[in-house]
Formats: C-alpha cells, sequence, structure tokens
C-alpha cells in the first residue's frame, strides 16, 4: 500500500509543475515577443503608449523613443518598456 504523505508530495510536486508552466513559460513567452516588438521599432511606426498616448515614432535610441502625437505634433520622449503595442491602423 502506498504511504499518503508519498502522495502528497507527489501531488505538490505536480502542482509546482503547473504552475511554472501556467505562469513562468507563458511570461517569458510574453517577455520575448515585446523585446522582438522593442528593437524592430522604427520612425514612422504607429504606437500606444501604456498610457493610451497614441503617435508615430519619431526617432529611436537604445532606452528611449520619441513618438509625435497627432493632430497638434507633440512630441514626447518616452522609456522604451513604456510602450505597450503597434497601433493598429484601420482601414476603410
Amino acid at each position: 500500500m502506498v504511504n499518503t504523505t508519498v502522495l502528497y508530495v507527489i501531488a505538490l510536486a505536480l502542482l509546482i509543475l503547473l504552475g511554472i508552466f501556467g505562469v513562468y513559460v507563458p511570461g517569458k513567452i510574453e517577455e520575448s515577443k515585446k523585446k522582438k516588438y522593442l528593437e524592430s521599432l522604427k520612425k514612422g511606426d504607429p504606437v500606444i503608449t501604456m498610457h493610451g498616448i497614441k503617435g508615430r515614432v519619431d526617432s529611436v535610441t537604445e532606452d528611449t523613443v520619441i513618438i509625435r502625437s497627432e493632430p497638434d505634433n507633440v512630441r514626447f520622449e518616452i522609456a522604451k518598456w513604456g510602450l505597450r503595442n503597434k497601433q493598429t491602423v484601420k482601414k476603410g
């Protein structure tokens, strides 16, 4: 007969593995996607900041991005980590 302590240890190990594959791995995947996105930024790309400011990339440095917000052409210097994603342009 199997000891109940062994069953509890196996169940705990399975829960830890589930937590690793359910939280840690998807986080790493998202982090790598974000890193690729930030490295691929170029002048003219439409972007949205984490605070909802929409604009187009005016210039890119190693750590910052200068975006130009329309229609007033206001320029903002923003840290790269402050960008949420590329803005999708709706046609039609």
